[in-house]
């Protein structure tokens, strides 16, 4: 169970702690909705960006010690629910 409610006020990094690329994201997109992604996204390797030497991830570490918290959620479960719910939003003419 998460809680919540604390004494004192804080922040926390709400992530996944895992680390994703764009080509992942829109390739989990796509998949939702059947299509393949290559047929409508270009790639310029001129907008690649280099290696970093630091990785990019959510530290999950504190939220999971102080709130009980862990992602519900996987990275690809995630976009699919954001894939359909703009297409209900879509759907209802929003």
């Amino acid at each position: 169970m998460v809680d919540v409610e604390q004494d004192e006020p804080d922040d926390y990094v709400i992530a996944s702690g895992k680390s994703h690329s764009v080509k992942e994201l829109i390739t989990y997109a796509f998949d939702a909705l059947n299509l393949d992604w290559e047929a409508y996204v270009s790639v310029d390797p001129e907008f690649y960006r280099p290696d970093e030497a630091v990785q990019l991830v959510g530290s999950i570490d504190k939220a999971k010690k102080c709130l009980n918290w862990e992602p519900e959620y996987s990275f690809k479960q995630l976009v699919e629910l954001m894939v359909d719910y703009e297409i209900k939003d879509l759907s209802q003419g929003k």
